[in-house]
């Protein structure tokens, strides 16, 4: 795995630091926590279920299984989050997951050694006895070795905000495809919502147009419209995120739908 030459919405004039495992990581404006730990020489990212080996990166994106970091402290601690997804600001603090002491020294590793005892799926039949109830007294150390991280009990000091949109049509996506269905609909006269998981639209375009292109999306972009790409525009890509006027809903970056409900109600988390 290298680093592309065209990925041009990262700002090498913005840097700023955040913390990992308790050591200070320099990164850049607009770059993943993946990233900026991948640039830094970090290759270790988990450990796995049963015998704990290293496990890295297998891809930049929300499918990533190994990059799943705890963010915060205190009543701000959120576990289970993408290291792949999770855009950088200054002063993050992320912390590894189902490792012991830390990731690159995990004591459980031993369990390696046990390797021909824990075929896949012995547990399902092994933890039912020796008596009724002893479940419950393994379930809590399997548990912890599921992978995942640990919440917190405080209370969360921030305050969350609902949104309701009304849209005649929600487009999930802003690829290519996603927002030429936009501003088709748009055109037709549809009251149209986008959502995208990224922090940008069109980030496909990006990478694979590179150069002056990925100027359009940046966020401080201040390139004269009669000077864009014709292509890019042809996206309906505009500087802050926002499409041309054909699309009269909302405009949902870094949001993912989640779920879909009765009536056609729709859940987009950011």
């Amino acid at each position: 795995m290298k680093r592309s030459g065209n990925l041009r919405w990262v700002d090498p004039g913005q840097p700023l630091t955040f913390t990992f495992e308790g050591e200070t990581v320099p990164a850049l404006a607009r770059q993943s926590i993946a990233a900026a730990l991948y640039a830094a020489g970090r290759r270790t990212f988990t450990r796995s279920f049963k015998y704990h080996r290293p496990r890295g990166l297998m891809s930049a994106g929300i499918e990533e299984p190994n990059g799943l970091l705890t963010l915060g402290s205190g009543g701000r601690r959120e576990p289970n989050l993408p290291a792949t997804m999770t855009e950088l600001t200054e002063g993050i603090v992320a912390t590894t997951q189902n490792r012991w002491p830390s990731v690159g020294f995990d004591l459980r590793s031993v369990n390696e050694l046990a390797a021909p005892l824990l075929a896949a799926g012995f547990y399902y039949k092994t933890f039912m006895g020796p008596r009724r109830g002893a479940w419950m007294i393994y379930e809590p150390h399997i548990r912890r070795a599921a992978g995942l991280g640990s919440g917190t009990f405080e209370p969360d000091p921030d305050r969350y905000e609902t949104r309701h949109e009304f849209a005649d049509l929600l487009v999930i996506g802003g690829g290519p495809a996603g927002l030429s269905a936009a501003i088709a609909a748009g055109r037709a006269g549809a009251r149209v919502a986008l959502a995208e998981q990224d922090a940008l639209l069109g980030v496909i375009v990006l990478g694979a147009l590179g150069g002056a292109h990925a100027a359009v999306l940046r966020d401080d972009s201040h390139v004269p419209r009669r000077d864009r790409p014709r292509d890019v525009l042809a996206l309906g890509v505009q500087v802050h995120l926002h499409p041309v006027g054909v699309l009269s809903g909302a405009v949902l970056a870094r949001h993912h739908v989640s779920r879909e409900h009765d009536q056609s109600f729709l859940l987009p988390v950011l």
